[in-house]
């Protein structure tokens, strides 16, 4: 995770060469989903021992897999992996294999470990005789000087010394080389130059495939800024020996763009290896098993809508397995004090101990909290899956007029049924059909909407409804009857925010804002942000010394609207109500990704508690950038 660094380590893979595909498929699904679309799963299998990567999905002793995964073995109360005399897993057979019961009572079929040097065979045949996969883990010292000869040799023999000792054990997944080292190095070592670490990474996977042809090797980051980033030495030709990127990603309740975002980095697939939400409440100092259930349930629907072949992830494992009493303080006492800040989330204090999707009580007892049940029924889903997807998410129409939105019926491991479409919440008024309404994924059919002169000029839901005999996927699509052209509430305008709001900025050190005069698409001026790294700005309501509302209610509103110029996808958000943010991304409401002036047009069903509404707006860039903002407004 972010803030804490401990002897622990991560997962590894293996990919084919990458193909090349039509350009027509290409432009409508990816080069991922193109290799699907043309047929390329007929080549020979791999052999029926081993892990591969075939068409850019994972392969495990000769049959298809997808990653359901937790992050972790129990360490039990009192006990600490970091610190002399080193609680060692699997020197501790009861602790274990309740642990490997449990996992395998919710469905689980991966466990990630972080420091598995030394680890036993014996455990392994526990995970193995409870039908787990054990992602081996390398932790790499961050500490040490990644440039120095010696240092790196050491590092590489050690790591070669895993791989041998193990590589014919069938519980074994992949080989995972370091831990968010594109983060930690650079901070214990200022000036320190990544491409050493990105070299290393290169030389130790070429060296363990020279012993070990038969798994993947992975890298696990730190979200995925540096993958793809040639200077550093991390883009795919100067990784051939890396199979499989690792990431791990805190972004709250949704990825966001992170799928779209990673692929236009890198032809390699993904782990998803950290993600999800803690369970303790800081800000009211209670333990909250409902929203740890909630992000989780919502973060695992996204990966499974993005997995192999159609999309670029493997699965993820989850963060984490049971409470880490050890992380903050006493190994002995339950720390609830927060060990760093993540806005992401309601609650934005992260508390290492209490991540556990399995709550480890002082006896030692191992309860599972909502999370774990969630997870138990989510990974029930047959492997003959699919994922549907409306692009863009919303949309305008007038009265007597239609609309044409592209559907993707997308195929995830083993999905070979016929899937056939329809509408769901249709308004009275207003005809939904489906150009074609059946196909076998992958297929592409045309949702075209016809609304008659009696319409209500407002914002609707439609919910795309995607079925066969095994599952049914829903989809939303929002839709604008009208120009809503009377201002609810202006956010931001020449005049300036309204009275009782603040306008905060962030970002890193570098950063700048202003309000600029020259081009603005509505009077006069408009708000310049330069981003070195990320930065973003927001209006939120002030309660002015308790004297006024925290809260606006915008309800009546239809849409929200404003003007863009970026080049760049950016992060925009309201939080409704208070400390519960909800984020979207331009590139889902038709941004055409050039650097020109934009109206954004986002109906009002895409946001709940409009009512008690916090922050009206806010917008972040996630990459450097000059952006431009002007003329916020919620109208009807």
């Amino acid at each position: 995770m972010k803030k804490f660094r401990a002897k622990w380590g991560h997962s590894g893979l293996n990919v084919v060469k990458t193909k090349r595909f039509i350009a027509g498929v290409l432009a409508l699904v990816g080069a991922s989903w193109g290799a699907w679309a043309l047929g390329l799963f007929g080549g020979p299998m791999p052999s029926t021992f081993g892990v591969y990567i075939v068409d850019n999905h994972l392969v495990v002793h000769g049959e298809n897999f997808i990653v359901k995964g937790v992050c972790g073995i129990t360490t039990p109360v009192g006990e600490d992996p970091s610190n002399p005399p080193y609680y060692r897993w699997w020197d501790d057979p009861p602790n274990y294999i309740t642990d490997f019961e449990l996992m395998e009572a919710m469905g689980a079929n991966t466990v990630r470990t972080y420091n598995v040097s030394g680890i036993t065979t014996e455990a392994l045949d526990a995970a193995h005789e409870h039908g787990l996969h054990v992602i081996m883990g390398y932790w790499v010292n961050d500490w040490q000087d990644l440039s120095d000869p010696e240092v790196r040799q050491g590092i590489i023999e050690e790591f070669v010394e895993l791989v041998e000792n193990h590589k014919d054990h069938p519980a074994v997944l992949m080989w995972a080389f370091g831990n968010e080292i594109d983060f930690s190095y650079p901070q214990h070592h200022p000036g320190g130059d990544l491409r050493d670490w990105y070299s290393l990474v290169q030389e130790a996977a070429q060296a363990a495939k020279a012993v070990d042809p038969n798994h993947p090797i992975i890298c696990v980051n730190q979200g995925i800024t540096e993958i793809g980033d040639e200077s550093l030495g991390a883009d795919d030709a100067s990784l051939p020996s890396l199979d499989i990127w690792g990431v791990n990603e805190y972004r709250g309740i949704t990825f966001g763009n992170l799928f779209s975002k990673y692929r236009s980095k890198t032809n390699k697939p993904m782990l998803l290896t950290e993600w999800g939400c803690d369970a303790w409440d800081g800000i009211r100092g209670v333990e909250d098993q409902e929203v740890q259930a909630t992000f989780v349930e919502s973060l695992w629907s996204e990966i499974e809508d993005h997995l192999a072949p159609a999309g670029p992830c493997l699965g993820g494992t989850v963060f984490g397995w049971t409470d880490g009493w050890w992380k903050a303080g006493s190994p002995s006492a339950h720390t609830t004090t927060s060990q760093w800040l993540n806005h992401m989330y309601p609650d934005p204090n992260m508390n290492e101990e209490w991540w556990g999707i399995v709550a480890l009580d002082p006896s030692g007892e191992k309860t599972p909290r909502k999370a774990y049940y969630t997870l138990q029924e989510l990974w029930k889903t047959p492997l003959n899956n699919f994922a549907v997807s409306v692009q863009p998410r919303a949309g305008k129409l007038v009265p007597g007029g239609s609309i044409e939105v592209e559907v993707s019926v997308l195929p995830i491991i083993g999905c070979s049924q016929p899937v056939t479409l329809s509408a769901l919440d249709v308004p009275e008024g207003m005809e939904v059909s489906f150009d074609p309404g059946t196909g076998t994924p992958l297929f592409l059919s045309t949702m075209r909407i016809t609304a008659s002169e009696e319409v209500p000029e407002r914002a609707h839901a439609i919910t795309v409804i995607a079925s066969n005999d095994c599952l049914t996927k829903t989809s939303v699509y929002s839709i604008l009857v009208g120009d809503a052209s009377e201002t609810v509430y202006s956010v931001y305008e020449d005049s300036g925010t309204p009275s009782g709001t603040v306008t905060w900025t962030w970002g890193e050190s570098g950063s700048e804002f202003s309000e600029y005069e020259d081009g603005a698409p509505e009077g006069t001026r408009c708000f310049k942000t330069v981003s070195t790294k990320w930065a973003g700005w927001g209006v939120f309501h002030d309660d002015n010394g308790g004297n006024a509302p925290y809260v606006k209610d915008i309800s009546s509103a239809e849409a929200l609207k404003f003007w863009v110029k970026t080049p760049v996808d950016l992060k925009f958000e309201v939080e409704a109500p208070k400390g519960w943010k909800q984020t979207k991304y331009l590139s889902f409401y038709g941004w055409d990704g050039t650097d020109t002036w934009q109206e954004m047009v986002i109906p009002a069903t895409e946001w709940d508690n409009l009512d008690q509404v916090y922050a009206p707006f806010l917008i972040t860039a996630e990459d450097p950038c000059t952006f431009y903002v002007d003329d916020v407004r919620w109208m009807r």
